[in-house]
């Protein structure tokens, strides 16, 4: 008979997987909501009990009085920001209290908790399949019924739609059927459909990434994935001019950025990073605290760079020491033997966004991030004991 506390420990880590996995699909239900009904505080706020209720009530086996010290701190952190810069509306912005009230207590105490990632990509499988088809509705019925650009942001809609699209990537490679296939690419239909260019590249960095290290050594495949590479590369340009034709891809920013050659610039974010730059440049010893940024940036606009923000709102005595502490968690969760997959996906399709765009102290999926990289540096040394 197996050891019933170690089938005790395996049961709650599949339910903190389940939170994980309700935690990264929940934004594009949201959105497949609002293409039904609108935008409705009341459903998102039973939506968000239901999936808190869920973490709290089957996912926390107990809580420590060490496992709230990640929250006290974020409190304490949050009171001392406001009385450095006392900028109201930010505090009281719903993204931001999301992140910090729902997002961060549940992944300090559940994704923080889980000890085994071994088995996430198939639990999250089912998962990603059912945001595909949220994310694809929210589509047909913006090319139907309603105007995508009036009634949805687009950045928000992809970066929802890249953990979905890249897991099943993963779910398509370790296991090939015409099921998984069809939905692999009806997600990455509906992210170039209307997404953002970066949730785009960041995918075909991850597809690369996974050929190149998983791969390589079967040489058919990595041969036959290395002509289909070079084909469309080489055929990039007609490719993009006949999908500008097609119905469903007309409000694609990617496509539309292309064929204008502006994919990889953007002369409003240079503009954002030289302001950046001239701060923290004149900043000194100041330490602003969060959003302590934002009256320093083009009409109070984030500097959409991660470790811009960071340093502006931490200055140089704490900014570097944060950098350096993300790194090392980033590192040392990337060289753990058995542990490069699972690290590259939340790389790509939780965090990377943050240096190029996004503001880390309104996103939820920022922290999910934090505690998936502490949770994998835990276990390790837990493992290794």
């Amino acid at each position: 008979m197996g050891n019933p506390l170690i089938a005790k420990k395996d049961k709650y880590n599949i339910r903190r997987l389940y939170t994980l996995s309700l935690l990264l699909v929940l934004p594009s239900f949201l959105d497949f909501s609002k293409s039904l009904i609108g935008e409705n505080v009341i459903f998102s706020i039973v939506t968000y009990i239901i999936v808190g209720g869920y973490a709290y009530g089957f996912a926390v086996r107990k809580i420590k009085p060490k496992d709230i010290v990640p929250i006290i701190i974020l409190g304490f952190l949050i009171l001392l920001s406001y009385s450095i810069n006392g900028n109201t509306e930010y505090y009281l912005d719903k993204s931001f209290l999301l992140a910090s009230f729902f997002f961060f207590p549940i992944a300090s105490l559940v994704v923080f908790k889980i000890n085994d990632w071994s088995n996430f990509f198939e639990i999250f499988s089912p998962f990603a399949k059912i945001g595909i088809v949220f994310g694809s509705i929210v589509i047909v019925r913006g090319h139907s019924s309603m105007d995508l650009t009036d009634s949805f942001n687009y950045m928000e809609f992809s970066y929802a739609m890249s953990p979905l699209v890249i897991a099943m990537y993963v779910v398509l490679r370790k296991r090939f059927s015409v099921v998984n296939l069809a939905f692999f690419f009806a997600g990455l239909v509906t992210m170039v459909s209307f997404g953002a260019r970066a949730t785009i590249l960041f995918t075909i960095a991850f597809i690369l990434y996974y050929e190149l290290i998983y791969n390589s050594k079967n040489a058919i495949i990595f041969i036959i994935a290395s002509i289909l590479f070079l084909l469309i590369y080489i055929n990039l340009d007609s490719i993009m001019e006949y999908m500008a034709t097609l119905p469903i891809f007309r409000d694609s920013r990617f496509i539309t950025l292309y064929l204008k050659g502006n994919l990889v610039e953007s002369s409003a974010r240079d503009a954002i990073y030289e302001a950046c730059q001239s701060r923290i440049c004149s900043m000194g010893v100041e330490v602003s605290g969060f959003f302590g940024n934002r009256t320093f940036v083009l009409g109070q606009a984030y500097p959409h760079n991660f470790v811009y923000e960071i340093m502006m709102d931490f200055g140089w005595l704490f900014g570097p020491l944060i950098l350096l502490w993300l790194a090392y968690l980033i590192i040392n969760a990337y060289f753990i033997n058995g542990y490069y997959l699972i690290t590259a996906f939340a790389f790509l399709s939780l965090f990377a966004r943050y240096l190029i765009s996004g503001s880390y102290i309104i996103e939820g999926k920022f922290w999910i991030f934090i505690f998936m990289m502490l949770s994998i540096k835990h276990f390790c040394k837990i493992n290794n004991n």
